[in-house]
């Protein structure tokens, strides 16, 4: 069970870093091709624009962090659980101000990175009280 979960972090990581990473080339482009000065309030664009590629940017990081650290014993593991959390979090908000859908699918991808997560804890704790 503990490899199955491993295996679906994996594969919901994998999937993540290939979105985020297109995203980011996305979102990158339009940001430094100042796409946003044509907008009717220029700073306010920018900023839209600016959030947008630094959650892209986020999420290509965690999801990189955890291919890597996904065998290994570090406390970066808890690090990237509060990762997750603030990844739910800024999709949140990005879904509220993005008009194109980044926030929608990093909302559906990190929540269900975070359900997954939550369940192998679940199941090491239930394991481990089991075990005393």
């Amino acid at each position: 069970m503990k490899k199955l979960f491993k295996i679906l972090i994996c594969i919901i990581s994998s999937i993540m870093m290939i979105l985020s990473f297109a995203f980011i080339i996305i979102e990158g482009r339009l940001f430094f091709s100042c796409d946003w000065s044509v907008y009717d309030s220029p700073f306010f664009s920018m900023i839209r624009y600016l959030s947008r590629l630094l959650l892209a940017i986020f999420a290509f990081t965690k999801s990189l962090l955890e291919v890597i650290y996904v065998n290994k014993k570090h406390s970066i593991k808890e690090y990237l659980f509060y990762g997750d959390i603030a990844l739910v979090v800024m999709s949140i908000v990005i879904l509220i101000f993005s008009t194109n859908y980044v926030g929608v699918i990093f909302l559906i991808v990190s929540i269900i990175g975070l359900l997954t997560k939550i369940i192998c804890i679940k199941n090491n704790l239930e394991k481990n009280i089991l075990e005393k």
